[in-house]
């Protein structure tokens, strides 16, 4: 293997040949048309991807990723930072796949994300060709490339369309579009008017009028009191005394103000609660790390986590990155992260070696 500016070709990498430059991006177009959509429905559009039970899940995703050690240290993994592996594990879990293009920039290994891209080939990945759309802030750079040139990560994926990744919502879309319209009704609900109504009599048809002969509305000054009160107290006329119209014509019911605003029923609320728990367990996140709880039970749903959904999810992307990185014995440990289960670990060390299991043995299973 050689590293230089002119591109990989024991391993397949190249420099792409074809470049074609166009100002503005398909997102942002995508987002005006959702924008106008919405508008035209004149209300939240139901979108899962929009609320905070996703988001929960793929940032801590993202967060575990971040905090990943990559072994051993070669110059195509040192493209492998930080925020590259938190937006990888981002995307798995929000989109379902991601797509980096894999360059040579002044000898060393790049790997950049791109926004868009198309696939085409036949059933052999090897004969696929990628069509990547790399956005900037003034336009954007469409180039084409072979797939020995691209690091495609997929969740997971359907045979009839093995090229195209499927996020934990895309099989369970049911879930995503209820969690989507609960959040979007009580959205509506939360974004509706908000204030008090204070009705008061209707102003007298009478013939009192102004220096000038300007018939005069008596309301006028206790509108503007009751407009800038804020807090303040305002001493008023009654209905009865200033307009002589007595407690039949003006009710004392018309001074006790009414809110208007959000009320949401109790089992909206409760259905929104319950769909945002089963958005988490599609992603493989416990609702328990998120909800009040013991140490105990926080720690457990965070072994459950790191052992059962994050290490596997990181078994999927080491094997594509092994492949186009060609780095046979790449890995992602997250010894770090697993350091908070020490205690349980060291309690099944103890019971193994108490079973007779070799010491060795027993800390190669215990992960010590």
């Amino acid at each position: 293997m050689y590293f230089d500016d002119t591109g990989f070709t024991e391993a397949g990498w190249q420099r792409p040949p074809v470049e074609t430059r166009s100002q503005g991006g398909a997102g942002f177009t995508d987002a005006v048309t959702r924008a106008l959509v919405n508008a035209a429905a004149g209300g939240t559009v139901a979108d899962a991807s929009a609320t905070a039970a996703l988001e929960a899940a793929a940032s801590s995703y993202a967060r575990a990723f971040s905090v990943a050690a990559v072994s051993p240290a070669t110059p195509a993994t040192a493209a492998l930072t930080p925020a590259l592996l938190a937006l990888a594990a981002r995307d798995l879990i929000r989109r379902g796949e991601f797509c980096w293009l894999i360059e040579v920039r002044g000898g060393a290994v790049k790997l950049t994300p791109a926004g868009s891209w198309d696939i085409e080939g036949a059933p052999d990945p090897s004969t696929w060709t990628y069509r990547v759309d790399v956005f900037g802030p003034s336009g954007n750079v469409t180039i084409r490339a072979p797939e020995a040139a691209i690091v495609h990560g997929r969740y997971s994926v359907d045979a009839a369309r093995p090229w195209h990744g499927i996020s934990p919502l895309g099989w369970a879309t049911l879930t995503g579009k209820l969690h989507g319209n609960l959040e979007g009704a009580l959205s509506d609900e939360a974004g509706g008017t908000v204030g008090h109504v204070l009705p008061v009599p209707q102003s007298p048809t009478g013939d009192e009028t102004d220096e000038a002969g300007n018939p005069v509305d008596p309301q006028a000054a206790l509108r503007a009191d009751i407009a800038t009160l804020r807090g303040k107290t305002v001493l008023t006329e009654t209905t009865a005394a200033g307009w002589a119209e007595g407690v039949e014509a003006a009710p004392r019911s018309d001074w006790k103000p009414q809110r208007i605003g959000a009320n949401p029923p109790v089992s909206l609320a409760t259905l929104r609660t319950d769909s945002a728990q089963a958005v988490l367990a599609a992603c493989g996140v416990s609702a328990d790390l998120f909800a009040p709880g013991d140490a105990a039970g926080q720690r457990e749903s965070w072994r459950r986590f790191l052992h059962g959904s994050v290490q596997p999810l990181a078994a999927i992307l080491a094997a594509e990155l092994r492949e186009k990185l060609d780095v046979p014995d790449l890995d992602l440990s997250f010894d770090k992260l697993f350091a908070s289960d020490l205690s349980g670990r060291a309690r099944a060390l103890a019971s193994m070696v108490k079973a007779q299991v070799p010491l060795d043995e027993a800390r190669r299973l215990a992960g010590l």
